[in-house]
């Protein structure tokens, strides 16, 4: 998922597709959480974000990235977890390269909310094509986080996790 976003905002298009919604999703934000938006608004603009302040304490969500919304990421935690990555020094927005370093920060937390997860239903149709793309990713191996995306066992692992050695 890290891989395929990189690719579309790295590629000739350089925005993520958005949705607009019928109405805007609207959040409590401090003052400080309000500058920090405007900050990120280029970054918000490139990954399909539309959010523009409401009075002196609320922001208001526009449009979302079309990924996320379609995987059911609600357009509020999101933005909110995001400020709570800005305000807490984890998106570093004195870095000269904050273009890159805040995309790369903000592209693994959207891979990691649009990522097939443990219980999701899928078809076979689909589960093959999960395991094709997974082919084509050089990093396949690990999440951006570093967590493992699959384990390899020996037979003799196998056999014993069935009790059968």
């Amino acid at each position: 998922m890290f891989e395929q976003l990189r690719n579309r905002i790295l590629g000739q298009n350089k925005n993520l597709e958005s949705q607009r919604l019928l109405m805007p999703a609207t959040m409590p934000a401090s003052p400080g959480r309000l500058d920090l938006a405007e900050q990120l608004g280029p970054l918000f603009e490139r990954i399909g974000i539309e959010a523009q302040p409401i009075g002196k304490e609320s922001l208001a969500i526009h449009a979302f990235p079309t990924l996320l919304f379609d995987r059911k990421v609600d357009p509020i935690t999101f933005m909110e977890e995001l400020l709570d990555e800005a305000e807490d020094g984890k998106v570093d927005l004195t870095n000269p390269n904050l273009d890159e370093a805040v995309l790369h920060k903000v592209l693994d937390m959207m891979a990691c909310k649009a990522a097939v997860k443990g219980g999701d239903a899928m078809t076979q149709a689909e589960l093959a094509a999960l395991l094709a793309k997974r082919d084509e990713i050089e990093r396949s191996s690990n999440c951006p986080h570093g967590r493992p995306t699959s384990l390899r066992l020996s037979l003799a692992d196998l056999e014993k996790q069935f009790m059968r050695t």
